[in-house]
């Protein structure tokens, strides 16, 4: 008796892959107690549902790329400002007013910075590392 079906209308697609890879991607299958078409279609499942900036036939609207790319850039800008301030900052000692001013101005662009990102779809992970830093080193 043949097995049931695991798909309702399936589709055979050929892949080609580098004999290596390949060779690694069955390797990781079996250690994992899976097919290689069980696994491509899983990743490829996961990958449909994460939203992608698309430009063309249906996708965003490109003011929407066009919007997401500027709030990378005020970003940068904003993490760029709050490290000047912090340098600023540090030429002073923490018994002088201008330290303060300093460390008050830092505080005022990382507020910025985390409300470009709060507008992001998908803020860039290493600018996100930037500004996790310059948060521990402002004293709030």
């Amino acid at each position: 008796m043949p097995r049931p079906p695991k798909l309702r209308d399936p589709v055979v697609v050929p892949i080609v892959f580098e004999r290596d890879v390949y060779e690694k991607l069955k390797s990781r299958c079996r250690a994992m107690g899976v097919s290689v078409s069980e696994y491509v279609r899983n990743l490829v499942e996961e990958d449909l549902k994460i939203e992608r900036p698309i430009a063309k036939d249906g996708g965003l609207p490109f003011t929407s790329i066009i919007e997401e790319k500027y709030l990378q850039l005020k970003l940068q800008e904003h993490i760029t400002q709050a490290e000047l301030c912090l340098k600023a900052r540090n030429r002073y000692s923490k018994n002088q007013i201008d330290w303060y001013d300093w460390n008050r101005k830092c505080i005022n662009e990382i507020k910025k910075a985390i409300d470009a990102t709060r507008r992001m779809r998908n803020p860039p992970s290493k600018l996100m590392k930037k500004l996790l830093d310059l948060i521990n080193s402002a004293e709030v």
